[in-house]
């Protein structure tokens, strides 16, 4: 068996070498522009925005609190109808009072605390009450389950009530300081030098099947997002909009 040596002059070599690092090159410069495009558009598109963080956020968790008020007519029992519902659509056996006074009660349910509320008005034949859902925790993925459940929840309150001048809120909780609307340039200085910081959005981006006509807003804060509105189909798309959901 007859072995060939090739021998490589010290040109060969550079010109190898050359040509992989251009190879290397040209690679890195596509990688560097494709990034800068997404950069871009991630920092500057809330549509690609949701599109590239969906993705990533589906197992996080996140913190949230969802408020209702309405007013009902004075002869109205409040805490009864509220029961009344919660025995309805819950087993009796899942159902606890966790508080009972007078003007204020407490029920914990399956995945969550339902607080209700109720002031009277002076001089008036209308009560107020407040239905709070506080320190919600759940997963991106599995809060619109539980968006579909409080609405059910909501609805049948709300008819039971004869609810009227309705009001929907909820609060979404950034985790752990990372607010994502504040932008590239904040974001790179840190949000520790962020004293304080407010933002509107015109909900109307978000509602393609609005139930009212106001152009209402969603407000971004430092720490929070908030969202109303006198709807609750209406603050349901929009906070699974910007909870990253659809």
């Amino acid at each position: 068996m007859n072995i060939v040596f090739t021998t490589l002059s010290v040109n060969d070599i550079v010109n190898t070498l050359k040509e992989y690092y251009d190879l290397i090159d040209g690679y890195l410069a596509i990688i560097f522009f494709i990034w800068s495009i997404i950069q871009f558009f991630y920092y500057n598109k809330l549509n690609v925005y949701i599109f590239v963080t969906k993705f990533f956020r589906k197992w996080r968790d996140t913190d949230w609190e969802l408020t209702f008020t309405c007013n009902i007519d004075k002869d109205k029992d409040a805490f009864k109808d509220v029961e009344n519902v919660i025995k309805e659509i819950y087993r009796v056996q899942t159902i606890r009072k966790e508080m009972n006074l007078s003007n204020s009660k407490i029920y914990s349910l399956n995945s969550f605390l339902l607080k209700v509320s109720c002031d009277d008005f002076d001089n008036n034949n209308k009560r107020e009450v407040f239905i709070e859902i506080p320190k919600l925790k759940t997963t991106y993925s599995h809060a619109n389950e539980l968006l579909d459940e409080i609405e059910i929840l909501f609805k049948k309150i709300s008819a039971i009530f004869r609810a009227e001048d309705e009001v929907y809120t909820i609060n979404i909780r950034f985790k752990n300081g990372k607010n994502p609307f504040l932008g590239f340039m904040l974001q790179r200085l840190g949000q520790d030098s962020v004293n304080h910081f407010r933002c509107e959005i015109n909900t109307n981006a978000f509602m393609r099947n609005s139930t009212n006509l106001y152009n209402q807003k969603a407000t971004i804060y430092k720490d929070y997002l908030n969202v109303t509105q006198k709807s609750f189909i209406d603050l349901k798309e929009i906070s699974s909009s910007l909870l990253l959901l659809k």
